[in-house]
């Protein structure tokens, strides 16, 4: 009984120190400060408060971060690659501060190689944890940094960050802490079932082969730039994104304009695969006059800007050097852009160019926007 008495205890002891180990494998990158092996590598227009004692989710501070302009990230770096293999996750608890509903894409990963990524929308007034698995980084994985950033191309409110960590066991408790436990999701396969439709599953711009390979039903023309793409011309307005600047399809030898413009070419391949066309039809009031690679907000007619194109110096952000709107986005674009005519003329004619009259799906999307503010101005200004 003693022998096996001590066989027990050492076994215990055992248990006890891999499970020590385990728990000591974790790796912490903030909590109250930044661990000294990361760095703040931020860019782009964010404002950062990493000792922010306004809201903290345990202990004395939080990261408080806020977006002045788009597409800007938040980034911690590590001095050195950080061995995560024997890691499962990265964890860290969010809050949306008095507004919530930032649009952010949590990415932690390798600079040379492969990173996990993860859409969140922090929540106004509360913590959320949120867990990033590390398994898709592959086996011998590394990483060296962890960045937050925003997906939108306006300014986004303040929102707060706690207790960032690598971890190795996501336990029960862990996984149903704060303020939006786990939830469970049931599956009735006995339950009545429908036809789904064909019309929900599609991709966005793919090529040729992999459409046909794929066989997928519906190919979508889309995203921002289509809203201010002139068909007639072939041409789109890159807007708020970059600079306003006027980017032609077919660079070079322009076609027989409209005939052979690329949403032609995106109808005729459709066609080829059989997959139905999605097309997005500008309805917001104006759109890209000329094939010239013009900008908005030229800073030679509106002076100095908060920002240029850093690949054409002359095209500005359409915000005044001191970071206010001013009356730059008040004024009608009517030097570098035209009017476009009512919705249903518009739309009668781009399907009388196209001939989707005939298809079994929704084969054009009348995209609108809000007119009239000084934001949508601002957003929409073509040239």
């Amino acid at each position: 009984m003693a022998a096996g008495g001590g066989k027990f205890v050492v076994v215990a002891a055992f248990l006890l120190a891999v499970t020590a180990a385990r728990a000591q494998a974790d790796i912490g990158v903030y909590s109250d400060s930044l661990s000294p092996r990361w760095r703040d590598s931020s860019w782009g227009r964010v404002v950062r408060d990493l000792d922010d004692v306004d809201r903290a989710h345990d202990g004395r501070a939080a990261i408080g971060v806020s977006y002045t302009g788009g597409w800007s990230a938040f980034e911690l770096r590590s001095q050195k690659a950080v061995d995560v293999s024997k890691l499962s996750a990265l964890r860290f608890f969010v809050h949306g501060g008095a507004f919530g509903g930032q649009r952010i894409e949590v990415r932690c990963g390798l600079d040379s190689g492969r990173y996990v990524s993860r859409t969140v929308l922090p929540v106004a007034g509360e913590w959320s944890e949120v867990t990033i698995p590390l398994a898709d980084l592959g086996p011998r994985r590394r990483i060296d940094y962890i960045l937050w950033f925003s997906l939108m191309a306006d300014p986004q409110q303040r929102f707060y960050v706690d207790e960032v960590a690598l971890v190795s066991n996501l336990n029960a408790e862990s996984r149903g802490s704060g303020s939006n436990p786990v939830q469970l999701l049931r599956v009735d396969s006995g339950a009545e079932r429908g036809r789904i439709s064909p019309g929900i599953y599609g991709m966005n711009f793919a090529d040729e082969d992999v459409a046909r390979d794929l066989r997928i039903p519906v190919r979508r023309w889309g995203g921002n730039a289509t809203t201010r793409y002139n068909w007639q011309k072939d041409v789109s307005n890159s807007g708020h994104d970059w600079f306003f600047e006027n980017i032609p399809y077919q660079d070079g030898a322009a076609p027989q304009l409209p005939h052979g413009s690329t949403t032609d070419q995106f109808v005729e391949q459709d066609r080829r695969t059989g997959a139905a066309t999605l097309l997005t039809v500008p309805m917001i009031g104006w759109t890209a006059k000329s094939r010239s690679r013009l900008c908005g907000f030229g800073v030679t007619k509106y002076g100095k800007q908060s920002r240029v194109d850093p690949w054409s110096t002359t095209c500005g952000d359409g915000v005044a050097a001191d970071g206010q709107l001013g009356s730059l986005h008040l004024r009608l674009p009517k030097r570098h852009c035209i009017e476009l005519a009512g919705a249903q003329c518009l739309r009668k004619q781009a399907k009388r160019r196209l001939g989707l009259g005939h298809k079994r799906y929704a084969d054009d999307v009348l995209r609108r926007e809000a007119g009239g503010t000084q934001h949508a101005v601002q957003k929409i200004r073509c040239r």
